[in-house]
This record gives C-alpha cells, sequence and structure tokens, in this order.
C-alpha cells in the first residue's frame, strides 16, 4: 500500500538525517558565510529536516492505516497533509529561503499542493459511475471503473438499496456512496456500485459474481436496466 509504503520510506529518510548517514538534506553553502556560520545554518537544516521528514511519515502512516479501516474520506485528507508538507520541505530543502515572504510562500504552496490533491482526488473517487455496454460487457467508468459479463446473467430491478453487514475488502464510502465488496444482510456476498441518490437498484447476477448497481438518480438506474435488457412496468 503507497502510503505505508511513504511512512516507512520518510521515517528511514529521517533517521538517516538524524544520524548522520544522510547529507543531502543538510548540506549547505555560502561563499558569504564564515565555515562556522555555515555549520550553525546546517545544524538547523538538519534540525529542520529530520522534523519534516518524520511529520511526513507520521501523515502517510495515518494515511495508511485509515485506509484499512476503510475511512477513504480522512485517508485522502492525510494524503493531502502529507503532500502538502512534502512540497513545502522540498522548498524549504532546496530553495533559498532568503526572507519571511519566501517562507510564506513555501507554506502556501504546499497547502495548495494538498487541498488541490484532495479536492481533485475525493471529487473524482466519488463522482457518478457512468455505465455502457460493449460486445456483450457492462462497462463501468467513473468513480470506479471495471467489466461485468453479460452473458447468462440474471438482472432484475430491485425497488429498494440493498442492506449492507459488512464490507468484505477496501472499499469507498460517502454520503451514501457506496463501492466496493460486501457482505449483505441477506447473506449474499456483492460488490457494490451505489451512488448517493438513487433509492432502488440494478441486481445482476452472473458468472462474475453478484453486483448491485444504481445511477445518481432512480431514472438513471431505470434507464440503466433498461440498457441492460430489462422492461419496467410502471
Amino acid at each position: 500500500m503507497l502510503p505505508i509504503l511513504l511512512a516507512v520510506a520518510m521515517a528511514a529518510l529521517g533517521y538517516l538525517t538524524q544520524t548522520g548517514k544522510l547529507t543531502l538534506f543538510v548540506t549547505y553553502y555560502n561563499p558569504d558565510l564564515s565555515e562556522e556560520e555555515m555549520q550553525e545554518m546546517e545544524g538547523k537544516r538538519k534540525t529542520s529536516a529530520v522534523r519534516s521528514l518524520y511529520l511526513m511519515g507520521a501523515a502517510a502512516a495515518v494515511s495508511g492505516v485509515l485506509s484499512l479501516c476503510n475511512l477513504y474520506f480522512y485517508k485522502e485528507l492525510f494524503m493531502g497533509i502529507y503532500l502538502g508538507l512534502f512540497v513545502r520541505f522540498l522548498c524549504k530543502t532546496f530553495v533559498s529561503a532568503g526572507t519571511k515572504t519566501m517562507k510564506l510562500v513555501f507554506v502556501l504552496a504546499g497547502i495548495l499542493t494538498g487541498f488541490l490533491y484532495f479536492s481533485v482526488s475525493f471529487t473524482f473517487a466519488f463522482s457518478p459511475n457512468s455505465y455502457a455496454v460493449q460486445d456483450g460487457t457492462l462497462v463501468i467508468a467513473g468513480g470506479e471503473k471495471g467489466e461485468v459479463p453479460l452473458s447468462g446473467a440474471k438482472i432484475t430491478l430491485q425497488s429498494e438499496l440493498p442492506q449492507r453487514q459488512k464490507a468484505e475488502s477496501q472499499v469507498k464510502e460517502f454520503n451514501g456512496t457506496f463501492r466496493g465488496q460486501y457482505l449483505l444482510a441477506n447473506g449474499e456476498s456483492a460488490h457494490l456500485y451505489l451512488n448517493g441518490g438513487s433509492g432502488c437498484a440494478v441486481r445482476l447476477e452472473g458468472e462474475s459474481g453478484i453486483y448491485y448497481f444504481t445511477g445518481a438518480s432512480d431514472e438513471e438506474t431505470k434507464e440503466l436496466y433498461a440498457l441492460l435488457g430489462g422492461t419496467i412496468v410502471e
């Protein structure tokens, strides 16, 4: 898992920098400063680098744990924090800060990067799915991609959404949107592609398993059912 790997990498870099085995983020040269002044500056850079690396590792680790707990919203939030800290760290390490204005620019760059990552990734992850039928396969695009064979599948329109009992894998949940593998209250193990906003669902049972789909509204869900060959009787 990427967040956990990032956490390990940041912790390792922090440890190597702290023990003096890695000087990439510490070495400093300025011909206008004396040897003693440059050593003092390197001491400050070392303290700052170690602190930043450990903070980035902590943010990535929390993101990884939240992902394992299926808390996708907070997982992406902490990944945004990690990226913001990372950008600020790069600026402080490899770009001369010079003035307080530049330091403020670095902070703002980190905040903007983290915010953009969080807003884009979260918006995309929970954007409504779209569906198309190609060569006997239901092709799913949008917030979660996938393909489901339609050959021999039994397709019905359910008047109610499936009741979830527990997640059986890493899932994405937010504000009525549920995507991933779940054990349902009726004992079924099914993959859900549920968009918030629809009160009915298309159930598909085929050779690759059981699936439930919805559009962003009841009308879109019924359009999907019709696309799959179902007949709606009002």
